[in-house]
């Protein structure tokens, strides 16, 4: 509806003595409204509010003569709400449409509404001169530049929003926390010797079947002796007792050695 900005009373075949601009800005400011409002109810009535600013126009306009008609009162609607642009104005025709209840859409309220209907349809089917009292080459030069404007303003109210966006405040470095931070990143600077040395050895051996030094150590020390039988152990204790008697051990623990067998062996 932007680009359609540009269409005059004229473009619609409006009757000079129906132009009161001050009139139609009243009826465009209702029609504004029905956006903000939430019920159907409400909404309907903004309508009627704007219909009603219309229809009082082209009946103070008409004076003695013929009253107005239809065909008056559907080009100024259409060139109101060009001109009106409302937000979001087909959701809400919908919206009053599906739930506004239907015993109190009658009467002049359904007329209204229904004339509104009419007015949206027809705003958005034009797309060439045919729908309007207007030359071709006309119509195309200004909706080229009422699209050209619309760019314009869409770029200006996005470096406003650029420009209004809060920018970032430094945050000003005192000499303690300079200090600390320094400090935090030689303390991350220096890695942990035996961690590194740790995953140094890791690496190292990575692949391979044989443990890192300090890991063979620990398993070594786990190690468990196999188990001897009473015989062997005998024959083991037999061998190192005589040992001890050969080199005079024995003697100075007050013991006399007299066979070979460990049984044998008895105190003085």
């Amino acid at each position: 509806m932007m680009s359609l900005k540009y269409i005059r009373p004229e473009h619609l075949d409006i009757p000079a003595h129906f132009r009161n601009e001050s009139s139609w800005l009243l009826a465009q400011n209702e029609l504004r409204k029905m956006n903000s409002y939430k019920a159907p109810r409400d909404k309907l009535v903004c309508i009627l509010n704007c219909c009603k600013v219309i229809t009082n126009l082209l009946n103070v306009s008409a004076g003695s003569g013929s009253p107005a008609g239809a065909d008056d009162f559907l080009p100024v609607l259409i060139y109101i709400v060009i001109q009106a642009r409302p937000q979001s104005l087909h959701a809400n025709l919908q919206y009053v449409q599906r739930y506004r209840r239907a015993s109190r859409l009658v009467s002049e309220p359904a007329y209204f509404f229904t004339q509104m209907l009419s007015a949206q349809a027809f705003i958005e089917r034009i797309s060439d001169a045919s729908s309007l009292s207007l030359e071709a080459d006309e119509f195309n030069e200004l909706i080229s530049k009422a699209v050209a404007e619309a760019s314009e303003m869409e770029a200006e109210a996005a470096a406003e929003q650029q420009m209004a966006a809060p920018s970032p405040t430094p945050s000003v470095v005192t000499a303690d926390d300079s200090t600390s931070v320094t400090s935090e990143g030689n303390n991350a600077a220096k890695p942990d010797p035996a961690l590194a040395a740790h995953g140094a050895s890791t690496e190292a051996n990575a692949g391979t079947s044989t443990p890192p030094a300090s890991i063979a150590g620990s398993l070594r020390r786990r190690e468990v002796a196999p188990a001897l039988s009473v015989e062997e152990v005998e024959s083991a204790g037999g061998s190192a007792v005589a040992e001890a008697a050969a080199s005079g051990e024995l003697s100075k623990l007050g013991v006399v050695f007299r066979h070979t067998h460990f049984n044998d062996v008895v105190p003085v």
